[in-house]
């Protein structure tokens, strides 16, 4: 008869496939973070004497970027306005409208310090426009001048 052996201890584990996992979520959630920041097109912002905080957890908000030489530029791809036009109204139509058949999601419009207003002015026409009719547009400014003071009152219509 043959003697039972001890068992053994030894096993050898093989760590890699746990490596290539974690290096695998890592890179992951690198690339969802930098995912997460492409709306914001770099661009020097213009300065406004008053303004109202901006809510960064309004979730569905649509962001349009202006480049200084008035390129519109949504998820840092250039966009023609007819394709800006299609675009909005397949964001639009995700959402539900408002009685009166509005928009309820807003708009951010980002510019350049330097760009000129009539650019602004072609996406503001475009958001009025029938089937589309966004009509909460936010225009982003900065807030790193002395002066600055923050519209008391959110409810407060224009500035004084």
């Amino acid at each position: 008869m043959k003697k039972a052996s001890a068992p053994q201890n030894d096993i050898a584990l093989d760590m890699t496939p746990m490596i290539d996992c974690t290096f695998n979520l890592l890179i992951f959630f690198i690339l969802v973070v930098d995912l997460g920041q492409q709306e914001l097109e770099k661009v020097t912002l213009p300065r406004a004497s008053q303004f109202q905080k901006d809510d960064k957890n309004e979730k569905g908000r649509k962001v349009v970027n202006l480049d200084i030489e008035g390129v519109i530029k949504v998820k840092r791809r250039p966009f023609a306005l007819e394709q800006l036009r299609t675009d909005l109204k397949i964001w639009s139509d995700m959402y539900p409208r408002e009685e009166n058949g509005l928009c309820s999601k807003p708009i951010l419009i980002r510019t350049d310090r330097g760009t000129e207003m009539k650019h602004v002015q072609k996406i503001m026409q475009l958001c009025g426009e029938k089937g589309l009719q966004i009509y909460k547009i936010e225009l982003a400014c900065s807030e790193d001048a002395p002066g600055f003071h923050a519209i008391e009152t959110p409810g407060k219509k224009g500035l004084e």
